[in-house]
């Protein structure tokens, strides 16, 4: 056994020495959290009862920096990323979750005050309640604020779908700033506030994987990960889902 680690900045693969990629494994180290400090043990072993051949098995154990401004958990866009009002405003943290749920909203809202559902969250005036696939402990999120991205002018910010299993989009009013908050009314500072809109309503797309590995427990370590893309936005809209493939949370969603 060989052990070791290294700081992953850009989406690990698996590759040849000739430079061939091996897609296969990408469903699983493709949804690593970046940045992360990567710990790897490698075993080798020999079927002499065949051919000789070796098999090996990497163990890959990312843990997320939170000190290194680089944009997390998505691939990274194909635009110029050198251009200074191209680049949202992107934090990453840990957010401690209870009853299956977490809220982006303001600060004195009431966290059932909802009026539309869906699988990854359900959405009011000024509120976001987010569902968890744990029931109580932390999960990872990146907030990626859009507010005067000139990539705006042409459509909505970038995602790759493929990397995410559930994917909601909305847009509801924002007069006043909106925190990411627990529901024992925590702020998770670390993740910033999002200001009132200009247009008075605020787009806003989560994108979520992980959930259905640790149903309804409770967790000491990340195992859940979530994307938050914002952007000011035209009137308040219905929940619309992009993307549902975990299964969760799918009677409570708006049909």
């Amino acid at each position: 056994m060989d052990t070791g680690r290294f700081l992953a900045l850009s989406p690990v693969r698996v590759l040849t020495p000739d430079g061939v990629i091996w897609n296969e494994f990408d469903s699983d180290i493709g949804r690593m959290m970046l940045p992360s400090d990567v710990e790897v043990r490698a075993f080798v072993r020999t079927d002499r009862d065949a051919q000789q051949v070796e098999r090996w098995l990497f163990e890959l154990r990312p843990s997320l920096r939170q000190d290194l401004d680089v944009p997390s958990g998505r691939a990274r866009r194909g635009h110029d990323s050198d251009v200074d009002d191209q680049t949202p405003v992107t934090r990453s943290g840990t957010v401690d979750v209870s009853y299956h749920c977490f809220l982006i909203s303001g600060t004195d809202i009431d966290p059932t005050a909802t009026y539309t559902s869906g699988t990854v969250f359900d959405a009011g005036n000024e509120l976001i309640s987010v569902h968890t696939g744990i029931a109580a402990g932390p999960v990872t999120v990146v907030v990626e604020q859009y507010d005067g991205d000139s990539l705006l002018d042409s459509g909505t910010p970038p995602i790759d779908h493929d990397q995410w299993d559930n994917v909601d989009e909305v847009i509801v009013v924002c007069r006043r700033s909106l925190h990411v908050i627990t529901l024992d009314g925590e702020l998770v500072d670390e993740l910033g506030s999002l200001p009132a809109s200009p247009t008075g309503a605020r787009a806003v797309r989560i994108a979520t994987r992980g959930r259905a590995a640790h149903w309804d427990s409770i967790v000491t370590q990340p195992t859940e990960e979530y994307l938050v893309q914002t952007w000011p936005s035209g009137g308040p809209s219905m929940i619309a889902s992009v993307k549902r493939t975990d299964g969760l949370w799918e009677s409570d969603a708006s049909k």
